[in-house]
């Protein structure tokens, strides 16, 4: 059992690295969300070891959308593109992973193991949850 002890001497440093990696870990998550903005994503989430909090110094940021197949391609790549700059400068390796409406509906029907980790981890940034995707679509088209 661990407890941070705010008498310590090295305390005060300790307590300020670890609010500028909170504050850079909003700011990526912020960095996120503002690539997909005014792109037609249902969803957009981060998944895998950062959603689930054991990533460590080489891990990549896994990120996931879901958008009409019609626009999957684009969107990936503007949002990969529009992420260079922010990776950068707030050093994390975006690996972003598009889903269309029939993947997601194949995944869910198969139980996939993938599927169902992403389903369990997933911090929405945007839009509504990876799994209901599909029930959304099949509301608008009947």
């Amino acid at each position: 059992m661990y407890r941070f002890n705010d008498s310590h001497y090295i305390a005060p440093t300790l307590a300020a690295l670890f609010k500028a990696e909170s504050e850079r870990f909003v700011a990526i998550l912020n960095a996120v969300r503002q690539s997909a903005a005014g792109r037609p994503v249902f969803s957009l989430f981060v998944y895998g070891s950062a959603a689930r909090g054991d990533d460590g110094p080489d891990s990549d940021l896994d990120i996931g959308l879901v958008a009409r197949a019609d626009d999957l391609a684009e969107v990936v790549e503007g949002i990969q593109e529009t992420l260079r700059g922010p990776a950068e400068r707030l050093i994390f390796l975006p690996n972003v992973v598009g889903l269309d409406f029939d993947d997601v509906r194949r995944l869910a029907k198969d139980e996939d193991p993938w599927w169902e980790s992403v389903k369990q981890d997933a911090i929405v940034i945007s839009g509504s949850r990876p799994e209901d995707a599909v029930s959304s679509q099949e509301a608008l088209h009947g």
